[in-house]
């Protein structure tokens, strides 16, 4: 956890993912950050000549400020680690029909921010109508918080690149009852609990 935290883009972060195993994140536009498929030791120094502009697996996502505060361990401030430059920012997302429990794909611009209900619909009820693998590419609209960008950091790590379980659970109408069971798996690898 970090002492002080303040937004700034372009910085990269030191996550500790299991006591063994760690990643960066880097922070692009309020709320946006990287996650990027790349997993090393969990040492500060085995960062230190990373280029991430040459990574070509990533993953835009949205957190909640207190999330990298909170799982982030350093920034990492005196490296020749190389940024990505060149990222777009993710226009669409899922988002829950409330009134309906259905799902539309919303269209967020990053310039403008969430608009909450307000948020342009692309298309509408596209699940069940679409596969999960379909939508796979595309985020839900809610900000992760701390634990949540734990979680997906892990799961990133140990089953699937940008694996996000929640997703599947949410968009199922199921109650993640499992969750527990991967808390208990995440702290059972060396993870960090909140």
């Amino acid at each position: 956890m970090l002492k002080r935290f303040s937004w700034k883009e372009n910085d990269i972060y030191f996550v500790p993912v299991t006591d063994s195993v760690s990643t960066v994140v880097q922070l692009l536009q309020k709320p946006y950050i990287i996650m990027f498929n790349i997993f090393l030791e969990n040492s500060i120094s085995a960062w230190d000549k990373v280029e991430l502009q040459d990574i070509q697996e990533f993953r835009v996502i949205r957190v909640l400020n207190s999330a990298v505060k909170l799982a982030a361990k350093q920034r990492l401030k005196d490296t020749a680690m190389i940024t990505k430059t060149e990222v777009e920012l993710p226009k669409h997302h899922i988002s829950k029909d409330y009134g309906n429990h259905r799902f539309n794909l919303v269209c967020i611009d990053p310039k403008i921010g969430d608009l909450g209900m307000g948020n342009p619909i692309e298309e509408t009820d596209i699940y069940p109508a679409n596969s999960l693998e379909r939508l796979e590419r595309y985020e839900l609209t809610a900000l992760h918080t701390a634990k949540d960008l734990m979680l997906r950091l892990y799961w990133s790590y140990s089953v699937n690149f940008g694996l996000d379980k929640y997703k599947e659970y949410y968009m199922n109408c199921i109650t993640p009852v499992p969750v527990h069971e991967w808390n208990q798996e995440y702290l059972n690898a060396g993870g960090y609990s909140f």
